[in-house]
């Protein structure tokens, strides 16, 4: 908001300075309406560069001037008597029709920083076009006498350049000065980036392109001849994109609008940037009446197709040859695989004859089952050997007292295994044994078998 405000404060303080008369005009009025002119494209590109000298003089007589939406600036056939700068707003270009000179049409549009009426300045000859306002337009004017003492001469020079480019063009090449000059009021001028796209293949052809500075692109997609598989995960595309021209200052593009309804090229800008002038296809056809110059035009891109077609052939050719280069290298591991795979599989495993499986326990007969029931201890009393022998007891008593206990009369295995038994009756008996045994292998209350 606050930008906009500033812009505004500018442009008004511009405006005040711009009407004040040039015979008072301060030193400060005119600094201000050269520092907002030196934005503007036609001061950027010719009164500039002429020094501060022609920048101050220049400044110091512009007069300002406002129209309204729809209304004339200046008509074709009237006296050139100003030339303009357009500060704000948009006009559009009206010429007769080469069919009908009653008639008028819209040639071209001009907006912010773009200039008129020099052509009826310079040749002292009526308009050649009108123009009239789309929107409310805000213009520097200078006056005849002071356009043509100031700017005259850089002029002509920049008009005589201009025509002496647009000859260097087949179709232009033997047009008069004044027919080139009248043409040049249809070119539209672009400045481009670079990789900025003007048309893709494919696209309807309904403008002629002329190079001024910088370079164009001309690519055209090539379709590989198979789309094989080549490999596990890779693929040819269907179609690659094939460099088939650089073009430069001087040079034509979308000449294939005189046969083709669609463009056989994308287009794209090379340089950094790339300034092209355009004219619609319509109003090249209305101007370009002059068969000999549509058949030179002609001429001269049928050679250039030529070798544009010989070069994408060869191309496709190169992408070809590596297609099968890579294609043989990968055809040549698929068979050193196979080989590998045919190899492991013809490859005998030995006969194996089955054994008798070898168990690494020995196999225990009567006398190892007597040896290790021996060497174990089994409480008689507890439950456990209940499950081990079958046990008979009798009601006992002691010598020693008159203890009653339990004195076992019988056991054997209940497993098919014969054992002898020793069996403990009195107390004596019973630590006459402990002596002669280790503590180890003895328990009173057990039974050792």
């Amino acid at each position: 908001m606050h930008h906009e405000f500033e812009a505004q404060k500018t442009f008004d303080n511009l405006k005040h300075s711009l009407q004040t008369s040039p015979t008072i005009r301060t030193l400060k009025q005119i600094k201000s309406i050269q520092s907002y002119m030196s934005s503007l494209l036609f001061f950027r590109n010719n009164i500039i560069p002429m020094g501060d000298d022609i920048i101050y003089k220049v400044c110091s007589i512009m007069e300002y001037e406002h129209f309204y939406p729809n209304q004339y600036i200046c008509k074709i056939g009237e006296p050139g008597d100003k030339f303009y700068i357009i500060l704000k707003g948009i006009v559009k270009i009206l010429v007769n029709s080469p069919q009908d000179d009653t008639e008028e049409y819209e040639a071209n549009r001009l907006s912010e920083g773009a200039s008129f009426g020099e052509y009826s300045l310079l040749h002292n000859q009526p308009r050649i076009a009108s123009i009239q306002c789309l929107t409310d337009t805000e213009l520097v004017v200078l006056t005849k006498n002071h356009y043509l003492n100031i700017l005259g001469k850089i002029e002509a020079k920049r008009v005589d350049e201009q025509v002496k480019f647009l000859r260097r063009f087949t179709i232009f090449a033997k047009w008069s000065k004044n027919l080139i000059i009248k043409v040049n009021y249809f070119l539209k001028e672009k400045t481009l980036p670079r990789k900025s796209i003007i048309f893709r293949e494919g696209d309807k052809a309904n403008e002629i392109i002329f190079i001024k500075s910088g370079e164009l692109e001309i690519c055209k997609s090539v379709r590989t001849p198979t789309q094989k598989k080549v490999c596990y995960l890779r693929y040819f595309p269907p179609q690659q994109n094939a460099d088939v021209a650089i073009l430069g200052p001087g040079e034509t593009v979308g000449e294939e609008l005189m046969y083709s309804d669609k463009h056989l090229y994308t287009c794209k800008v090379y340089s950094y940037t790339a300034t092209i002038m355009v004219m619609d296809k319509d109003e090249f056809f209305k101007r370009v009446r002059n068969e000999d110059s549509q058949n030179a035009l002609i001429s001269a891109n049928e050679v250039r197709e030529k070798v544009r077609n010989m070069r994408v052939k060869s191309l496709i050719m190169l992408k070809n040859k590596n297609y099968q280069d890579v294609e043989e290298k990968n055809n040549a591991s698929f068979e050193r695989l196979k080989t590998r795979k045919r190899q492991s599989v013809s490859v005998k495993s030995p006969v194996v004859t089955p054994t008798k499986k070898v168990s690494r326990y020995k196999v225990l007969n009567h006398v190892d089952i007597q040896n290790i029931v021996s060497r174990s201890k089994i409480d008689i009393l507890s439950p456990v050997a209940n499950q081990v022998f079958n046990i008979k007891k009798q009601k006992s008593k002691s010598p020693f007292g008159g203890r009653v206990y339990d004195k076992v009369s019988e056991k054997h295995y209940l497993w098919p295994i014969k054992i002898e038994q020793k069996k403990i009756y009195d107390r004596a008996k019973a630590f006459m044994i402990r002596r002669q045994s280790s503590e180890s292998e003895f328990n009173i209350s057990g039974y050792r078998v």
